[in-house]
């Protein structure tokens, strides 16, 4: 995908083909706005996840392709882009959310065939804790959360299930370094998180269900990377 401002001052989201046999498919257009992004596509194709506006008046608006409206929005968290994923069958939506609270957590949204909201309630939280990170490999299977613990990072994964049951097991790891500044999906059904800290270099782990964080093969030790001394 792709983000373009035109001269008029609007936002427009493009669909681009990555082999480039196809012409960019334009999404959605939103005039005036301080930001425009795509966060996730459904499977079919069907629905799209956008976040627009500005800090601390970000939204997640649902995009439904086959109509061209927006059956369902929301205010979300600021700090990291990637806001939240659709289920693998588009009748779960999986936000960071700090709507009517005061800090941000993980929101699940029951959608209708449509898109539109048919309940919205609070899948996970922490008193006193902001989630700062939310990524879902493509399976949906489980999500994994970064939480601020006083400017650290606390990381653990969640069993997601999208009937309105309580969303676990929870798995927490002990992580080796200790913000986590991003997390992105494998296509294999893992993820990478990037970490960083005071005590050691940063770099790039994988995060299984299972949950152990393993140094990528390009993520070179400590030994290699801190200049002697």
């Amino acid at each position: 995908t792709r983000s373009e401002a035109a001269p008029d001052g609007a936002l427009s989201a493009y669909l681009i083909d990555p082999d480039g046999t196809h012409a960019p498919v334009l999404l959605h257009t939103e005039p005036g706005a301080a930001s425009l992004r795509v966060c996730d596509i459904a499977a079919d194709n069907r629905f799209v996840l956008l976040r627009r506006g500005p800090r601390g008046r970000r939204e997640a608006l649902l995009l439904d392709r086959a109509t061209g409206r927006i059956p369902f929005r929301l205010h979300v968290a600021d700090g990291d882009p990637w806001i939240g994923r659709l289920s693998p069958d588009s009748r779960t939506l999986w936000l960071r959310s700090d709507a009517d609270r005061e800090f941000a957590a993980l929101l699940r949204v029951r959608l209708a065939e449509d898109g539109t909201a048919e309940d919205v309630s609070v899948a996970a939280e922490r008193d006193g804790s902001q989630l700062d990170l939310l990524s879902l490999p493509d399976h949906g299977r489980w999500a994994l959360l970064a939480w601020n613990a006083h400017g650290a990072s606390d990381l653990e994964s969640v069993g997601l299930d999208g009937t309105g049951a309580a969303v676990g097991p929870h798995h927490r790891s002990e992580l080796p370094h200790e913000v986590v500044t991003r997390i992105a999906p494998v296509a294999r059904g893992g993820l990478f998180a990037a970490l960083s800290g005071s005590r050691r270099r940063p770099g790039i782990w994988q995060v299984d269900g299972l949950f152990g964080p393993v140094r990528t093969g390009w993520t070179a030790p400590d030994g290699e990377a801190a200049p002697p001394g």
